[in-house]
């Protein structure tokens, strides 16, 4: 089993501007856990400094192949 692709809130094997800012959002306190709820949920229910850029990295690198 491949690991999850930081970010990917939908789990569609990509990371969107939208999933990014939605951790941004859920970081800052002004989103819906629930809208990425694995990233959250790996740091007991907030989203951390080092999920958001590993989210970036998965955009501009790409998610591990499914």
């Amino acid at each position: 089993m491949l690991p999850r692709c930081a970010g990917d809130c939908d789990g569609s094997g990509h990371v969107t501007m939208d999933e990014i800012l939605t951790l941004l959002a859920e970081a800052l306190g002004d989103g819906d856990l629930g809208m990425c709820a694995a990233d959250a949920a790996a740091n007991g229910d907030a989203v951390t400094v080092a999920q958001i850029l590993g989210a970036v990295n998965s955009a501009l690198l790409g998610c591990p192949s499914r």
